[in-house]
Protein backbone atom coordinates (compact mmCIF):
# COMPACT_ATOMS: atom_id res chain seq x y z
CA UNK A 1 0.00 0.00 0.00
CA UNK A 2 1.53 3.56 -1.04
CA UNK A 3 1.16 6.36 0.71
CA UNK A 4 0.83 10.08 -1.03
CA UNK A 5 3.81 12.55 -0.36
CA UNK A 6 3.67 15.51 -2.44
CA UNK A 7 3.39 16.29 -6.06
CA UNK A 8 4.70 18.54 -8.29
CA UNK A 9 4.09 20.46 -11.52
CA UNK A 10 6.87 21.06 -14.20
CA UNK A 11 6.50 22.65 -17.93
CA UNK A 12 7.87 20.44 -20.51
CA UNK A 13 11.49 22.14 -21.64
CA UNK A 14 12.37 23.16 -25.26
CA UNK A 15 15.88 21.86 -23.78
CA UNK A 16 13.61 17.95 -22.74
CA UNK A 17 12.67 17.35 -26.30
CA UNK A 18 14.99 15.22 -28.18
CA UNK A 19 15.44 14.25 -31.67
CA UNK A 20 11.75 11.94 -31.76
CA UNK A 21 10.30 15.32 -30.92
CA UNK A 22 9.14 14.17 -27.46
CA UNK A 23 10.76 14.06 -23.94
CA UNK A 24 13.91 12.39 -23.79
CA UNK A 25 14.31 9.44 -21.16
CA UNK A 26 16.49 11.23 -19.04
CA UNK A 27 14.26 13.81 -17.96
CA UNK A 28 11.65 11.51 -16.45
CA UNK A 29 14.26 10.73 -13.58
CA UNK A 30 15.02 14.83 -13.39
CA UNK A 31 11.19 15.18 -12.74
CA UNK A 32 10.96 12.67 -9.98
CA UNK A 33 14.49 14.21 -8.73
CA UNK A 34 12.71 17.49 -8.40
CA UNK A 35 9.76 16.26 -6.59
CA UNK A 36 11.83 14.06 -4.16
CA UNK A 37 14.30 17.10 -3.19
CA UNK A 38 11.19 19.80 -2.90
CA UNK A 39 9.73 17.22 -0.60
CA UNK A 40 13.35 16.37 1.61
CA UNK A 41 13.78 20.51 1.21
CA UNK A 42 10.34 21.61 2.81
CA UNK A 43 9.78 18.98 5.20
CA UNK A 44 13.05 18.30 6.54
CA UNK A 45 15.94 21.18 5.28
CA UNK A 46 18.37 21.82 7.61
CA UNK A 47 17.36 19.35 10.53
CA UNK A 48 18.97 16.47 9.07
CA UNK A 49 22.87 17.82 8.24
CA UNK A 50 23.95 14.52 10.19
CA UNK A 51 22.29 12.51 7.49
CA UNK A 52 22.62 11.77 3.71
CA UNK A 53 20.00 10.45 1.39
CA UNK A 54 21.61 8.06 -1.51
CA UNK A 55 19.63 6.97 -3.94
CA UNK A 56 20.74 3.51 -4.25
CA UNK A 57 18.01 2.11 -6.94
CA UNK A 58 15.93 3.96 -9.30
CA UNK A 59 13.92 3.38 -12.48
CA UNK A 60 11.43 4.19 -14.81
CA UNK A 61 8.43 2.45 -16.56
CA UNK A 62 7.72 4.58 -20.02
CA UNK A 63 4.10 4.14 -20.77
CA UNK A 64 3.11 7.34 -23.21
CA UNK A 65 5.30 10.38 -24.12
CA UNK A 66 5.58 13.87 -22.91
CA UNK A 67 5.30 16.68 -25.59
CA UNK A 68 6.75 20.23 -25.81
CA UNK A 69 4.49 22.78 -24.22
CA UNK A 70 2.98 19.85 -21.59
CA UNK A 71 2.79 20.68 -17.87
CA UNK A 72 4.16 17.40 -16.34
CA UNK A 73 2.09 16.47 -13.04
CA UNK A 74 4.24 14.31 -10.75
CA UNK A 75 2.85 12.59 -7.93
CA UNK A 76 5.49 11.22 -5.03
CA UNK A 77 4.50 8.12 -2.74
CA UNK A 78 6.37 6.69 -0.01
CA UNK A 79 5.57 2.88 -0.56
CA UNK A 80 7.96 1.34 2.60
CA UNK A 81 10.14 2.37 5.53
CA UNK A 82 12.64 0.40 5.86
CA UNK A 83 15.45 0.17 8.73
CA UNK A 84 18.20 2.25 7.05
CA UNK A 85 16.40 3.13 3.84
CA UNK A 86 12.76 4.07 2.21
CA UNK A 87 11.34 3.27 -1.05
CA UNK A 88 9.04 5.89 -3.27
CA UNK A 89 6.90 5.69 -6.07
CA UNK A 90 5.97 8.12 -8.37
CA UNK A 91 2.94 8.84 -11.25
CA UNK A 92 3.73 11.08 -14.28
CA UNK A 93 0.94 12.25 -15.79
CA UNK A 94 -0.41 15.79 -16.74
CA UNK A 95 -3.01 18.00 -14.63
CA UNK A 96 -5.28 17.85 -17.26
CA UNK A 97 -5.28 14.05 -17.44
CA UNK A 98 -4.02 12.98 -14.26
CA UNK A 99 -5.73 9.26 -14.30
CA UNK A 100 -3.54 8.51 -17.82
CA UNK A 101 -0.02 7.49 -15.90
CA UNK A 102 2.24 8.13 -18.47
CA UNK A 103 5.15 6.99 -16.51
CA UNK A 104 5.69 5.30 -13.65
CA UNK A 105 9.09 5.05 -11.34
CA UNK A 106 10.43 4.28 -8.36
CA UNK A 107 13.21 5.23 -5.82
CA UNK A 108 15.64 4.01 -3.08
CA UNK A 109 16.85 5.93 -0.51
CA UNK A 110 19.34 4.73 1.66
CA UNK A 111 20.35 6.84 4.83
CA UNK A 112 24.01 7.17 5.47
CA UNK A 113 25.51 8.64 8.81
CA UNK A 114 27.66 12.29 7.48
CA UNK A 115 30.31 11.31 9.44
CA UNK A 116 31.06 7.83 8.62
CA UNK A 117 29.46 7.49 5.26
CA UNK A 118 27.72 3.83 6.76
CA UNK A 119 24.55 3.37 6.45
CA UNK A 120 22.44 3.79 9.31
CA UNK A 121 18.89 3.61 11.22
CA UNK A 122 16.90 6.33 9.43
CA UNK A 123 16.64 8.66 12.01
CA UNK A 124 13.32 9.08 14.17
CA UNK A 125 12.39 12.71 13.51
CA UNK A 126 12.33 11.78 9.75
CA UNK A 127 10.13 8.70 10.22
CA UNK A 128 7.82 10.61 11.97
CA UNK A 129 8.16 13.29 8.53
CA UNK A 130 7.30 10.66 6.09
CA UNK A 131 4.50 9.36 8.06
CA UNK A 132 3.31 12.69 9.45
CA UNK A 133 3.00 14.21 5.56
CA UNK A 134 1.28 10.65 4.05
CA UNK A 135 -2.50 10.18 3.03
CA UNK A 136 -3.35 6.29 2.21
CA UNK A 137 -3.78 6.23 -1.47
Amino acid sequence: MSHFLNQIEMPVRWADIDAYQHVGNQHYFQYMMEARAQFLQKHMGKGIADYLFILVDTRCNYKKSFYYGETVLVRQFLLNLGNSSFELQYLLSTPEEPDIIRAEGYAKMVCVDAKTQRAVRVPETVRQTLLANTMQA
